[in-house]
């Protein structure tokens, strides 16, 4: 899939305004070769539905811009371990300190 990286990580930034939380530590975010938009957030603790909406809204709001976006795929891990221990995606987009 070839979707200018640039133009990407600004939809992702304008996305996630006011759509992280105090429990999000690392999201990650990349395009697979089918055209679908993984986002990948490790979390402190389990989700609200309200915080679930947020994420799925983000994802949503990136895949309007961009017609060739064909999908999205939101995956939350609950995880305490440090960030080098974790499966990561091509983008690093937010990174939490502590």
């Amino acid at each position: 899939m070839n979707i200018d990286q640039t133009k990407l990580l600004l939809s992702v930034q304008r996305a996630l305004l006011f759509s992280i939380t105090s429990i999000m530590r690392f999201i990650f975010v990349e395009v697979d070769s089918d055209g679908t938009l993984k986002l990948l957030v490790y979390v402190q603790n389990e989700l609200s539905e309200d915080e679930l909406d947020l994420l799925y809204s983000a994802a949503g709001e990136i895949c309007g811009d961009f017609v060739e976006l064909n999908d999205s795929d939101v995956e939350i891990v609950v995880s305490s371990d440090s960030y080098e221990g974790l499966k990561s995606l091509k983008h690093l987009v937010y990174a939490k300190a502590g």
